[in-house]
């Protein structure tokens, strides 16, 4: 009779980190209970490797980007006009965080935020139309703050600001 035997390999809080497929045993005969319990208890130790090596390469290329990121810090002390700073800001961001375009917008005499530096946009690429500071406020709402920055979906923000124009939107919208 065909079967198949699977282990899944959990990571400590439960989540699935993939699958210990096996073939017959060699005897032919369909696997013990002491055979499973072996397999599982293999599977279990199989996972925290798994785990822990996962943990490590986070943790390395954590350190290699926070590393990056000091030494954009350090130069920014060198003597760069406001605009050429934030653009190297912007510019480590993306290389170092991984994200495709950042933007930096002031806040301006005039009560509008205009952005200021940029990466990752072509040029003349739509940015969006400069935004008020009560317009940014009705949208960084605790209810949107994830871990110190704010994340919001676009129907939202648009309920929320239901009259302002319409401006850059995602091409990959969190599924680059």
């Amino acid at each position: 009779q065909d079967a198949s035997l699977f282990a899944p390999l959990r990571a400590t809080d439960g989540s699935l980190l993939g699958i210990l497929s096996v073939d017959e045993p060699l005897s032919g005969r369909r696997p013990s209970g002491d055979e499973i319990d072996v397999l599982v208890a293999v599977s279990e130790h199989a996972a925290l490797a798994v785990q822990s090596a996962q943990e490590d390469a986070r943790a390395k290329a954590n350190r290699d980007a926070l590393e990056q990121l000091l030494q954009v810090s350090n130069r920014l002390n060198e003597r760069l006009d406001a605009q050429a700073m934030l653009t190297r800001v912007c510019g480590a961001i993306s290389e170092v965080l991984g994200f495709q375009k950042v933007a930096v917008q002031l806040l301006g005499d005039d009560g509008h935020h205009r952005t200021a530096a940029a990466a990752g946009f072509a040029l003349g690429e739509n940015l969006g139309a400069a935004m008020t500071a009560d317009e940014l406020d009705r949208i960084l709402q605790p209810a949107y703050e994830v871990a110190g920055c704010f994340l919001i979906e676009h129907d939202e923000a648009r309920a929320l600001l239901p009259d302002r124009p319409a401006g850059y939107r995602s091409k990959h919208d969190g599924r680059g």
